[in-house]
């Protein structure tokens, strides 16, 4: 197990440089320095924010909070919810508002309650940002029938991505931001176990998640632009590697120590989404690949138009649900 945790580290700062990253994977300060503009003002735009109550979605709520904007955070637990909302709120901006909702991303029906009540209530949504995720050791399935990384990671979030289309459509300009991550360079599309059952294994599921998620910004963007949604943007967004609970679950704690002084903080970590999220300069930027506030290449599987349209297709079939507003192929 320790020999394959290290390969996968390994893997994965190959893949940053075969990637060609020209600010590097562990340039910590390039997004606050020298990007992000601190001074924006969100006062006038509405953002629905997954994973909220720790961790980088944390900190990026806390940023937008600061800068004016109606920040919506639908959260499984609410006691959390509401912790994380009394931590920020402590910037006291008056102009400035944070909105729990109750969303489990492990069930179907959560997924769909959370949205209707969130298009109910707001007649437009400025930006979502599918920041939630999670890893597990073991194998489990949702009340859906799905693994939990599969379900959690990528099916929810595609799903309650096009039930705010609508919402989303309805803003001048929208902007879509999905989390991935570094696995996704080895990541396996596999149709015939997309469960992975046999065997499972925490980094293949993980992984899976993550470069189907990459696929489903491609796809997504090819579809908005077909039907003329032009005003939204869809921005795949890699937080490189950053010390979470979520790394603990992939490294044993003596080599997350071993490596800590590479990893980036949550502060640093959100640098990423949040450039995404607010800045002019990638306004009208749509699909890209984005780490450290700068573009760069995915893994070749996430650029595959083909795999990229078989993979909605087939989503489209388990989560039983398609856009109206995404009428063509």
């Amino acid at each position: 197990m320790k020999l394959f945790v290290v390969n996968f580290l390994g893997i994965m700062i190959i893949a940053a440089n075969l990637a060609g990253w020209s600010e590097g994977i562990f340039l910590n300060d390039y997004c606050e320095d020298f990007k992000i503009d601190k001074n924006i003002d969100l006062s006038d735009k509405i953002i629905v924010l997954t994973g909220a109550t720790s961790g980088i979605g944390l900190e990026t709520a806390r940023f937008l909070y600061q800068r004016g904007a109606k920040v919506i955070i639908p959260s499984r637990n609410i006691t959390k919810a509401q912790r994380a909302v009394e931590d920020i709120k402590k910037s006291n901006n008056p102009t400035a508002d944070l909105i729990i909702y109750q969303l489990d991303l492990n069930n179907f029906e959560s997924v769909r309650n959370c949205a209707e009540k969130i298009v109910n209530d707001y007649e437009k949504i400025d930006i979502l940002i599918n920041n939630a995720g999670i890893v597990v050791d073991k194998f489990m399935k949702s009340i859906d029938g799905y693994e939990t990384h599969l379900q959690t990671n990528y099916l929810s979030p595609f799903l309650f991505t096009l039930l705010l289309l609508p919402a989303l459509a309805k803003s001048n300009e929208a902007r879509i931001i999905n989390l991935t991550s570094l696995s996704h360079y080895i990541g396996v599309i596999n149709f015939d176990d997309l469960n992975t059952e046999n065997p499972f294994s925490t980094v293949f599921a993980y992984s899976q998640s993550k470069l189907s998620i990459s696929l489903f910004t491609q796809e997504l963007t090819r579809k908005l632009q077909k039907n003329n949604l032009t005003n939204i943007h869809v921005y795949d967004v890699d937080p490189s590697l950053v010390k979470t609970e979520l790394l603990d679950k992939f490294f044993p704690s003596s080599l997350t120590a071993l490596i800590e002084p590479i990893l980036k903080n949550n502060k640093q970590g959100a640098g990423t989404t949040i450039y995404c999220a607010t800045s002019p300069l990638v306004a009208h930027q749509t699909g890209l690949y984005y780490i450290n506030c700068d573009v760069t290449t995915p893994a070749l599987r996430a650029m595959s138009p083909s795999l990229a349209e078989k993979l909605w297709n087939k989503t489209i079939e388990l989560i039983n649900y398609s856009s109206p507003l995404l009428s063509l192929k």
